[in-house]
């Protein structure tokens, strides 16, 4: 599965990529987090900012396509 979130201060495209075990539409925006602090090197101290209605770290990423992940498709 792919997922390319966009940056909102650059507005660069950054593309995520993995396994069906690891990122699924069933993935929250928290495991989502936890896995761009992971392949992009951040701290688990800096925060990474999101729009503020997609905080709520239970909500899905089938819950949120439309909204936050510009391209949400299965590799």
């Amino acid at each position: 599965m792919k997922v390319t979130p966009k940056r909102f201060r650059t507005g660069c495209n950054s593309l995520i990529e993995d396994n069906e075990a690891m990122l699924s539409l069933d993935t929250t925006i928290a495991e989502l987090k936890g896995l761009t602090q992971i392949l992009f090197g951040f701290s688990a101290n800096a925060p990474l900012l999101m729009l503020d209605h997609l905080l709520e770290n239970t909500r899905a990423l089938c819950a949120t396509s439309a909204l936050w992940v510009s391209d949400l498709t299965r590799s």
